[in-house]
């Protein structure tokens, strides 16, 4: 049989997806005629479709090798690096699948390829965070989003990369406050222990700037007021904390206390009517905390006693002009 021959029987096994013979025909009219381009070009694609079909049965090994061989046939085949890129992203080999896609971007670049390729930047972004590699995560991430929005221009029409691309920017720019706030809420600490009060809250302050929800920065700001006995903002931060947590117990045990410290302030100035104000809310705060505080607790003993104390004191000066 000559190379011709072997072509077109190749072509007969290739409609019935019998690969190996198909394969074993178009080597063998490729090797009596190299020059043959028709035989050249329909074994790499025998080899792919082989690939393919190895792929879909779970056997990603063949797969990939077979895909190796219809690249050294026709190297400039962009679909045979997106292929195999495909395969390796699949695999959760991703360096090598970002390798493949970047080839096919180079020989024709279209959308799916750059959302592939995003994706896989974007699953090295989550393996750098739990390694807590804030620099190649946010290199990633970088890389990820600048792919998506090429996917995006390239396909305007596909709802789907819109929809990834406004998720990667929204998780990205959530990352990059969480690590803000964590450095401030550091050095807040630090300056915590030096002593340095008013530049612990200037950073604690920046943490709400950056996430106005911030229980944890309201509480702490809230304490650091009340260490400068500053109650009127202890009183702001912690009725903060309980419009973002009606049930946190600790921000009315504290707004509590503030609220008594104004109530001895009032006393001072011979102001009745504040003192009397201001002894009622403190009652409230520490009924709610003591409710909310499982019984039997130390803690649900000192507000018990906090609050017979700040009851007796309302009895004790109420006849007095109040």
């Amino acid at each position: 049989m000559n190379a011709e021959e072997y072509l077109k029987r190749g072509e007969e096994y290739s409609k019935n997806d019998e690969f190996d013979q198909a394969i074993a025909d178009f080597t063998e009219a490729f090797r009596i005629d190299p020059n043959l381009e028709a035989a050249k070009n329909k074994l790499s694609i025998e080899y792919y479709s082989r690939g393919v079909a190895s792929f879909k049965k779970g056997d990603a090994g063949s797969a990939i090798a077979d895909i190796n061989e219809a690249i050294k046939l026709t190297p400039n085949d962009a679909s045979l690096y997106g292929a195999r890129g495909y395969i390796y992203e699949e695999s959760g080999n991703y360096n090598r699948a970002i390798s493949d896609f970047t080839e096919a971007i180079r020989h024709a670049p279209t959308a799916p390829r750059y959302s592939s390729r995003a994706n896989c930047y974007y699953q090295k972004c989550k393996e750098y965070r739990k390694a807590y590699d804030e620099k190649n995560f946010l290199k990633y991430y970088g890389l990820a989003i600048n792919d998506q929005k090429s996917a995006v221009e390239l396909d305007p029409t596909i709802a789907d990369y819109k929809e990834i691309l406004e998720l990667m920017i929204s998780e990205r720019d959530k990352r990059m406050t969480e690590m803000d706030t964590s450095a401030y809420f550091e050095r807040c600490i630090t300056r915590v222990n030096k002593g340095e009060l008013d530049g612990a809250i200037d950073d604690i302050t920046e943490v709400i700037r950056l996430d106005e929800n911030n229980i944890d920065a309201y509480s702490l700001r809230g304490a650091l007021y009340d260490t400068k006995k500053q109650y009127d903002k202890v009183i702001d931060d912690f009725t903060k904390v309980i419009k973002l947590d009606e049930n946190n117990i600790t921000a009315y045990q504290c707004r509590g206390a503030a609220y008594y410290e104004k109530l001895r302030e009032f006393s001072t100035k011979g102001d009745f009517f504040n003192c009397l104000k201001f002894i009622h809310f403190a009652i409230f705060d520490y009924e709610k905390a003591l409710k909310l505080e499982p019984v039997g607790t130390d803690k649900y003993k000192n507000y018990q006693e906090t609050l017979e104390c700040l009851r007796r004191e309302l009895e004790q000066n109420m006849p007095k002009g109040w």
